[in-house]
């Protein structure tokens, strides 16, 4: 399926196209202001979702699992009403449309892919709509495997979205580098403090180290803002092209919030004597200092897993946040959370991101789908859904796509 976002007279066109044969499209203009709201109405009820569920491990109480569910779906529905109005009859072609687009919604074998097509200013917060059944969170919750089924009415519990932005993302190579011996370079960036990194980085170099190369952790001795920029902007500066990341993880503190400037958004990295912190703006205009001259360039920049509180929140009304800044700088693919996540939460979510993408073999885009999904089933939590991927979904290991290759030579 595919969505494409556009400007048009009066506000933003959204055409919705579904490659089933006999299904028409759904074409709706949204306000020019209705993605801001929709993005502040989101932050609201994932803030409150979180308060509601402080704890990895959900209770299994389905008078607490309803009350999980009715939040998700009023904030759900809310951001229905902002984004495409209440006529009755708009909002039933947008049900049929996805009803008939998605007929096996139901079934968790089937993963969709919905591509989005637009560009930064038009970040539709897709994963967080209950398109294919907007009233399944009202009813009665029996137990938790009732609950799992009626929260796959969301997007982001039932598929993956694979957002293609209007920056210059270097996107033809969907393979991330290996070592000889199949091991993904990661550069682990961290705050030591943090309980969760800690156990982060136990779990790359115990259960995943014989798929995991991980370089760091960092800062392991003094760093400053302006060698942090040109870490980021040109990996292979720092580290010669063979031994440069394929991704960089960073498990530290991230400040952002809906009242203060996106500029002021703020990452603090901690270790070996140094504590950094550095904000968006400091970044950004380094990163254009860094782009004047020529400058060697990889052509394959790293995935970035930024796994601290909001990294992939944007400002409502501009866009502007860390997802911007690293597709921007050519980075390939982009995940964050939309708030700030309880640590432990946090690193449950990384395990199950990399056991996807490094132990299973899996693409980015399905690899975050998992993460939710599982910490869905095993923990009854829904917290895994403030995690949003931007980029290029597709990108997996040299082996996983090798493995891919084979089996699709097999079957054919």
């Amino acid at each position: 399926m595919t969505i494409r976002i556009a400007a048009a007279p009066g506000g933003t066109r959204i055409t919705c196209k579904s490659a089933l044969r006999g299904v028409l499209d759904f074409t709706h203009v949204l306000e020019d202001s209705a993605i801001g709201e929709a993005r502040k109405e989101l932050n609201d009820g994932l803030t409150a979702l979180k308060r509601a569920q402080p704890d990895l491990h959900g209770t299994g109480d389905p008078r607490h699992l309803q009350e999980l569910a009715e939040i998700l779906g009023e904030t759900g529905r809310t951001m229905i009403f902002l984004l495409f109005g209440h006529e009755a009859e708009e909002i039933r072609a947008l049900q049929i449309f996805w009803e008939k687009a998605l007929p096996a919604w139901r079934n968790r074998a089937y993963l969709p892919v919905i591509e989005c097509l637009g560009d930064e200013k038009q970040l539709l917060p897709l994963e967080f709509l209950p398109l294919l059944d907007m009233n399944g969170c009202d009813r009665e919750i029996a137990d938790g495997d009732d609950f799992v089924k009626k929260l796959r009415a969301f997007i982001g519990f039932s598929c993956v979205v694979r957002r293609r932005l209007k920056l210059p993302v270097h996107d033809e190579n969907p393979v991330l580098a290996t070592t000889t011996d199949g091991k993904l370079r990661i550069r682990y960036l961290q705050h030591d403090g943090l309980k969760g990194a800690k156990a982060e980085l136990a779990w790359l170099t115990s259960e995943a180290a014989a798929k995991a190369a991980i370089l760091g952790p960092l800062p392991s001795g003094p760093l400053d803002a302006d060698e942090f920029a040109q870490r980021l902007f040109d990996p292979d500066a720092a580290e010669c092209p063979d031994t440069a990341p394929a991704l960089e993880h960073f498990a530290c503190h991230c400040y952002t919030s809906t009242r203060t400037s996106p500029l002021k958004y703020e990452l603090q990295l901690r270790g070996g004597g140094s504590d950094l912190r550095v904000t968006l703006r400091d970044l950004a205009q380094r990163m254009v200092s860094l782009a004047s001259p020529e400058q060697r360039r990889p052509q394959d920049m790293p995935l970035v897993v930024l796994n601290a509180c909001g990294g992939s929140m944007v400002d409502a009304m501009t866009s502007i946040g860390f997802p911007k800044l690293f597709l921007g700088n050519g980075n390939r693919g982009f995940l964050g959370s939309e708030i700030a996540i309880p640590d432990d939460f946090a690193a449950a979510f990384s395990e199950e991101f990399y056991r996807g993408l490094l132990l299973d073999e899996k693409p980015f885009g399905q690899s975050v789908h998992l993460a939710r999904e599982r910490l869905l089933t095993s923990f009854l939590n829904p917290l895994g859904l403030a995690y949003v991927a931007y980029g290029n979904t597709d990108l997996r290991t040299a082996e996983g796509k090798a493995g891919a290759d084979a089996r699709r030579n097999d079957s054919g």
